[in-house]
């Protein structure tokens, strides 16, 4: 792929990603009940937890994306990003298995998302959206060394 291309994908993945985060961050502000009642669901973490993970974690997931979208302590963001979108998918494949019908609250209730297959496929797509942008980063930055 060209050194031009390659430049150009990479900045729309990561806009991509930067959205995904921003928009999902922002939508459990808004109707945080959604999510408080799927992590209540999953059982992973204490009761006592739940209200402090829903107000935390969207800030986590708006800081997260302003740092993608920017580029900000790239290695840095790169960890922190692959083992989040690794969570997430582990998470839809768990509440799968688990046998949950209910919405996960990733977005609100603008995005509709229910665990099942198709919360799988779409986590798998954004651990590959977010693998190949950090890949693509880190060969452009070997060809500029």
């Amino acid at each position: 792929m060209g050194i031009l291309k390659a430049k150009y994908l990479k900045k729309a993945t990561g806009k991509i990603l930067a959205v995904i985060l921003l928009v999902s961050g922002v939508m459990k502000i808004i109707d945080p009940l959604t999510f408080i009642e799927s992590v209540k669901a999953l059982r992973i973490i204490p009761e006592s937890l739940i209200l402090f993970t829903a107000t935390i974690f969207p800030l986590f997931e708006i800081a997260l994306g302003i740092a993608v979208f920017t580029e900000y302590k790239l290695q840095l963001i790169k960890n922190i990003t692959l083992k989040l979108f690794t969570i997430f998918f582990a998470v839809s494949i768990y509440g799968y298995a688990k046998g949950l019908e209910n919405e996960c609250g990733c977005f609100g209730q603008v995005i509709s998302s229910k665990y099942g297959i198709g919360m799988i496929i779409r986590n798998l797509i954004l651990l590959l959206i977010a693998t190949g942008y950090f890949k693509i980063n880190s060969c452009r930055n070997d060809l500029l060394t």
